[in-house]
């Protein structure tokens, strides 16, 4: 979207002339604004610039998208109709390096063990079967810039110390003992949808990482569905303290997702991707039944 609309004509523009350093910052401002919906930016810059495979989101840099338009005209030097240009025989020494970025911190969090393939996680979550809204919540989990308390004291917040958004996030999301029903309930479904998984990890909970290969998109998915459901409602205003989370969100959640997809694609689509082993939903006489 933001290569049609906001800057479709820049790039024209920019195939002949590099556009003025204040047009560049005031569109590259805007830019920003709607990717943070014009709330703090809580990651850094570079990293949303990078791949998927890195965490970023593959914001353009628009000084480096204008600089590579301008490289079409070194072609013209380098185009063999025109041997008379003086400048022909030095740009055949031209070398483009590519950038690497680094200090992310997540790549050099050591909880989950020395073993995790940050770039496989990444690429899984830029890809993976969650609807948008789902995506970009495993995106900041993993990016760990949800709004939970040690955070948001971090930030300066004035939050009381004691609030919804209680302790760090692995603790909101995986050791708070009000999740404890809702981690067993997906640890049962993800059990009887793949027999093999008898236990969840924290690596499973966290990241969503799962190396079955048949239900390796259903499993994730499913994960990800009940740490946003607990997070809604570990947030919610009406939760309160001595109150446990409920699964309800989670079976409202996906039943809508069950429910939109069984109008918009075949019967034999939808069986391969939610009807494994009967779980979530089944095909009965070439009707599609939502089981959850």
């Amino acid at each position: 979207m933001l290569h049609s609309l906001a800057v479709s004509t820049i790039w024209h523009v920019a195939k002949i002339y590099p556009p003025p350093r204040e047009m560049v910052d005031s569109i590259q401002s805007q830019i920003w604004k709607f990717v943070w919906s014009k709330k703090p930016e809580l990651v850094r810059r570079e990293t949303c610039m990078s791949n998927y495979d890195h965490g970023g989101l593959r914001v353009n840099h628009l000084d480096i998208k204008s600089e590579a338009l301008l490289i079409g005209r070194i072609f013209r030097f380098l185009d063999v109709n025109h041997e008379a240009c003086p400048w022909q025989a030095l740009m055949r020494y031209y070398e483009a390096r590519p950038l690497v970025q680094t200090r992310s911190e997540v790549h050099w969090n050591r909880r989950f063990g020395p073993r995790v393939i940050w770039k496989d996680i990444w690429k899984e979550i830029a890809h993976s079967m969650n609807d948008p809204v789902l995506r970009d919540f495993d995106w900041r989990t993993v990016h760990r810039i949800l709004p939970v308390n040690s955070r948001m004291h971090q930030w300066n917040s004035r939050l009381p110390s004691r609030c919804a958004r209680c302790g760090a996030l692995e603790h909101l999301l995986v050791d708070c003992p009000k999740i404890k029903d809702m981690s067993l309930f997906i640890l049962n479904l993800c059990d009887r949808i793949d027999p093999s998984v008898i236990g969840l990890s924290e690596k499973n909970l966290f990241l969503g990482c799962f190396s079955q290969r048949a239900t390796k998109d259903l499993l994730p998915y499913i994960m990800c569905v009940g740490k946003f459901s607990a997070w809604k409602e570990r947030v919610s205003v009406q939760f309160k303290k001595d109150q446990k989370i409920n699964c309800a969100t989670y079976f409202n959640y996906v039943r809508r997702r069950l429910r939109m997809e069984q109008c918009f694609i075949s019967v034999e689509t939808f069986m391969s991707k939610w009807c494994i082993n009967n779980v979530l939903a089944c095909v009965r006489d070439d009707n599609i039944q939502v089981l959850i």
